[in-house]
């Protein structure tokens, strides 16, 4: 690992989908470097390619061509099973949708990056329901996702991002699934927790009011990324 390399980079990234008998180019060489705890905002038309660019980051989905580097490694060099592990321990996910286990509770969906690691499963516990009592959730630790509302559900989803201790935590729309004053509280949530522990974090939005709040701004369009104005500072 390069202790003096970005979170996250990625350059010359490619992709297309063969859709009705044609090709739809996605992306068409796209670059970018996010520091350590670097806010960066991605916004873009619906279809521009904003969720295909965050599985590329994250080891999701491959490109065609060019290349993504977690920390310094190169992720088309690695094993299956190697990648798996970088994955586990230096990203975070929240999607649109919390993908929540129904058949576990809140604190073991939040410890669920730490148990899949093998850690020892108390310990797991422990520290999801710390983090559950920082987003506010600790009365609903023992709850199953059904029992929950859409906000607490989002927010179990942000604590399992964060559990692992991610260096990088990618955000796809992370708010666009929830009312107004539930997507800025999560919203904060996910931000502060980010900044506070150091983490960089890539989120997808077309919700201007994100924009604001991050330390970069870029469009996706034609492919490519694009520097845009922050709208706090304009």
């Amino acid at each position: 690992m390069n202790d003096n390399a970005p979170a996250i980079a990625c350059s010359d990234l490619c992709k297309s989908f063969a859709i009705g008998g044609g090709v739809q180019q996605v992306l068409q060489g796209a670059h970018l470097q996010v520091a350590k705890g670097e806010a960066v905002m991605i916004s873009g038309a619906s279809g521009s390619g904003k969720t295909t660019f965050l599985h590329l980051l994250g080891g999701l989905d491959k490109p065609q061509r060019g290349e993504v580097e977690i920390g310094g490694e190169k992720l088309s060099s690695l094993p299956p099973s190697r990648l798996s592990k970088l994955r586990n321990r230096k990203l975070g996910f929240v999607f649109q949708f919390h993908l929540l286990l129904p058949e576990f509770t809140a604190a073991e969906n939040a410890a669920m990056p730490l148990l899949i690691r093998g850690e020892d499963k108390q310990q797991s516990l422990n520290r999801a329901r710390e983090l559950l009592a920082e987003l506010d959730l600790q009365s609903c630790a023992d709850k199953r996702p059904a029992m929950l509302s859409g906000g607490e559900r989002q927010r179990v989803a942000v604590a399992r991002a964060l559990s692992g201790g991610a260096e990088c935590v990618l955000a796809d729309e992370p708010t666009g699934n929830l009312d107004r004053k539930n997507a800025d509280a999560v919203f904060d949530m996910l931000l502060s927790q980010c900044r506070m522990r150091g983490m960089s974090l890539i989120t997808a939005t077309h919700d201007w009011r994100l924009l604001a709040r991050a330390d970069r701004c870029l469009e996706l369009k034609e492919g490519k990324l694009w520097h845009r104005e922050n709208p706090a500072q304009v």
